[in-house]
């Protein structure tokens, strides 16, 4: 699509190339324009879009800027010296918006942007720096959305519902370009994509996970059955060629994403249901949390618990790779830090520090029970989705 600058152009060859042609105008330059946030870039481009159904409405403007003008200053002009590094996040962000209890929350790769899932049926999309919505609230599930996940490029969305429906939406446009996947016989309690995008996995309460075709919605692989309760979390390794599963069974199995066959397991140590799954930077270990707030590693090639159940392990044992995906319980990409539930109200978690098993931080601020924690991918900050219709996002100076 070609690009234009936005220059002297007058008014009506820009609703004739914006609107009517549908050509994006080029981003001014930081020089030109130097108090032009990404917030209110994407809002001019939301407002851009050529179908007017699909453009912000005017409240959902007027809420956007409203925020803006309480939490942006424009810069002043300063001298010509790079920062020594980029402005934290805020310590504490509290995003709102969803009408109902919120059962999920990811952040996408580039730590930009925040996606949720509720039981409003809705699929919502945030700015993880403002808390701004990015889009408007996407619907199409018939009944809540339990699991929600970006794809590597930040470009998909992959949401599951208890409607027993997997919906994949262009994360621009918030239009759904594959879905609803069908198969599955109860709830989807976790999605994910494979590295490469093409790929979803979904694990369901009916105790299977199923793999389909990103693009095209079709089933490639499943079902692949064996857990003995519902699949909680599922995750690709790094080269895409297995699937590590978790389950209420407290069980993790490895799965081969070509022939559904299970390769190893079931992998057994935890004593509660397994919430987390990941695998190693190297694909070599599988790394599992449960409802405990225990953490096991095994080994791949073996099978053979390598540590836990526990709080504490070697220094880099649990590092993992970062995948989009929510869980109950969480471990932190760099594997320094485990985060669950602190007691039995569910609203308030610990992060405990992985090396000594000692208690990190205590983090709250939901009025209601926390539904999803999640690491961003950094592991600077923790993201955390409630019944009290919030996300929150939690930024670690520990």
């Amino acid at each position: 699509m070609n690009e234009i600058p936005l220059g002297h152009m007058n008014y009506n060859d820009f609703i004739d190339l914006v609107v009517q042609r549908n050509v994006r105008p080029e981003r001014p330059d930081e020089e030109d324009v130097p108090q032009l946030s990404d917030a209110i870039w994407d809002l001019a481009g939301a407002c851009w879009v050529k179908d007017p159904k699909e453009r912000p409405t005017a409240a959902a403007v007027c809420t956007t800027l409203s925020h803006l003008l309480e939490t942006t200053s424009i810069p002043q002009p300063a001298p010509d010296v790079a920062p020594s590094r980029p402005p934290a996040p805020p310590l504490n962000l509290t995003i709102r918006g969803h009408t109902d209890k919120i059962w999920c929350a990811a952040f996408s790769l580039d730590r930009k942007q925040i996606v949720s899932g509720s039981e409003d049926r809705t699929i919502r999309v945030w700015d993880a720096q403002t808390g701004c919505a990015v889009l408007r609230p996407l619907k199409m599930h018939s009944s809540g959305v339990c699991s929600v996940a970006f794809s590597p490029d930040g470009r998909r969305i992959a949401s599951g519902s208890t409607d027993r429906t997997i919906l994949i939406w262009d994360a621009v446009t918030g239009k759904v370009v594959a879905g609803p996947l069908e198969g599955h016989t109860h709830s989807i309690w976790s999605v994910c994509f494979s590295p490469n995008g093409k790929r979803v996995a979904s694990g369901s309460r009916d105790q299977t996970i199923r793999i389909w075709d990103a693009e095209t919605g079709d089933l490639l692989v499943g079902p692949l059955s064996g857990h003995m309760d519902g699949v909680t979390s599922v995750a690709f390794s790094v080269n895409g060629t297995h699937i590590a599963s978790g389950s209420h069974d407290m069980t993790v199995r490895l799965w081969d994403t070509m022939s559904g066959r299970l390769v190893c397991g079931p992998l057994t140590g935890h004593r509660d249901w397994v919430y987390f799954v990941a695998f190693s930077p190297d694909s070599k270990r599988i790394v599992a949390a449960s409802h405990g707030e225990n953490v096991c590693v095994w080994n791949v090639d073996t099978g053979t618990l390598v540590s836990g159940p526990s709080l504490q392990h070697a220094d880099g044992a649990l590092a993992v790779v970062f995948t989009p995906n929510d869980a109950y319980s969480a471990v932190s990409p760099d594997g320094k830090w485990i985060a669950a539930y602190a007691d039995a109200t569910y609203k308030n978690f610990h992060v405990w520090d992985s090396n000594t098993g000692r208690l990190a931080v205590s983090l709250d601020g939901h009025a209601n029970k926390v539904t999803s924690i999640t690491f961003s991918p950094d592991s600077r900050r923790v993201l955390t989705a409630s019944h009290d219709r919030t996300v929150r996002v939690h930024t670690l100076d520990c």
